[in-house]
């Protein structure tokens, strides 16, 4: 008999939609351009490795952070049967240990800190080992080029959108943005598909980045191939490259060379200002 899926986890999937859901076909990833750290881009372009980041070194120091509400144990509400449940729960994985933890009343343990620590850092840990790599849907945002590709001295790679479920980038989810801070409830201990709901909520601040992600772990149960810090895109094509306005031409030649060594034949675009308005065009670079 087919086991059924939890509703949750089908709530959270129809939440945060895969790029290929939302009927995208293609998504964009700026980057700057630095010869110290030409070992990353050789692994993007000639090794064919996409580098997840820790949510740790975002930008945003809202990013990927959550509150938990711990219950009123006078309140019979969901929130307070979950967390009887994770207790009872954690109570059991340690037995199995070999270890007796103490009884105690309800308002002991909901009134010391300690306990409450140890939730936070529980997941919180699982947040330091994730690692996430971010998309947007449009390769001409001027702000996008100043902020993430080096005031335009960087470039910007577009991946296709495929029907190949396989693919990193057909699963990249989109973001959530809302005035709502992320909230995790219990019980947590059997529903974590909850812990995935920060990685794909943000202020509504940024809601004109239209963004989407990747996330993978090295120390989840099931994942596509990875070295630990980078997803194989074996079943990913790079179809276009985009350098920007102010990208030294010995840089270009750089990225040219390490792309020629890979798997991936994109075509490649110059970046320019237009003339009379404040935007972006793209001209076939001359090789």
């Amino acid at each position: 008999m087919q086991r059924e899926i939890d509703p949750l986890i089908l709530q959270v999937a129809d939440d945060h939609k895969t790029a290929y859901q939302t009927g995208k076909d293609g998504l964009f990833r700026y980057s700057f351009y630095s010869k110290k750290y030409a070992y990353r881009h050789a692994a993007l372009f000639t090794d064919g490795l996409l580098y997840h980041s820790n949510p740790n070194s975002f930008n945003d120091p809202f990013d990927c952070k959550f509150h938990i509400p711990f219950p009123d144990p006078s309140i019979d509400d969901d929130n307070l049967k979950g967390f009887i449940s994770d207790i009872e729960l954690m109570h059991k994985l340690y037995e199995e240990l070999g270890i007796a933890l103490p009884r105690r009343s309800m308002d002991s343990i909901l009134s010391d800190a300690s306990i409450r620590e140890s939730f936070y850092k529980a997941i919180s840990g699982e947040y330091e080992k994730t690692r996430v790599c971010c998309f947007t849907s449009k390769n001409d945002n001027p702000l996008f080029w100043s902020h993430y590709a080096n005031s335009h001295k960087g470039y910007c790679v577009r991946f296709a959108v495929t029907d190949n479920p396989q693919s990193v980038i057909h699963n990249a989810r989109q973001i959530v943005y809302s005035e709502d801070y992320p909230t995790i409830t219990f019980p947590i201990m059997t529903k974590l598909v909850k812990a995935l709901i920060p990685f794909f909520r943000k202020s509504k601040e940024w809601e004109y980045e239209d963004e989407y992600r990747s996330i993978f772990s090295p120390h989840w149960v099931k994942q596509p191939e990875n070295n630990g810090e980078s997803l194989s895109l074996t079943n990913d094509k790079i179809t276009d490259i985009y350098f920007g306005v102010k990208m030294s031409d010995e840089d270009k030649k750089d990225v040219i060379q390490l792309i020629d060594d890979g798997p991936f034949t994109p075509k490649i675009w110059q970046a320019k200002t237009h003339g009379s308005k404040y935007e972006l065009e793209f001209e076939a670079y001359k090789l």
